[in-house]
């Protein structure tokens, strides 16, 4: 946060500070008492971040094809859990399928 200096504010000037604070607060929520990211995402936060419909996250939750919580009812689901289910699903590229490739290759000459 930048410090401010306070010289002459008037009602409003000050409200809209106050207003800012806040703001700035608010957008901390994802930190825990005890200073940890948690950053727990509701349904329709996990859609965003993932870029997908909110329909499209319940169907995959049904589907148990995407890692979530069930707590009281409710889907919560941990970011750092999305993004490694997102890694897990990447693709590899021709570079990456030739270096397996040639490494079992050469694993299988070796133990021969």
């Amino acid at each position: 946060m930048e410090p401010v200096i306070l010289f002459t504010l008037n009602k409003d000037e000050l409200k809209e500070l106050l207003k800012q604070a806040v703001r700035d607060v608010m957008k901390e929520d994802s930190i825990n008492l005890n200073g940890e990211d948690e950053d727990y995402l509701n349904t329709e936060q996990a859609a965003k971040f993932l870029h997908y419909k909110v329909s499209t996250i319940y169907d995959k939750t049904s589907n148990k094809e995407i890692p979530f919580i069930k707590k009281g009812g409710r889907n919560v689901y941990l970011k750092s859990e999305l993004e490694q289910w997102l890694k897990e699903g990447k693709v590899k590229t021709k570079k990456e399928l030739e270096a397996e490739a040639s490494t079992f290759t050469l694993k299988k000459e070796l133990s021969k």
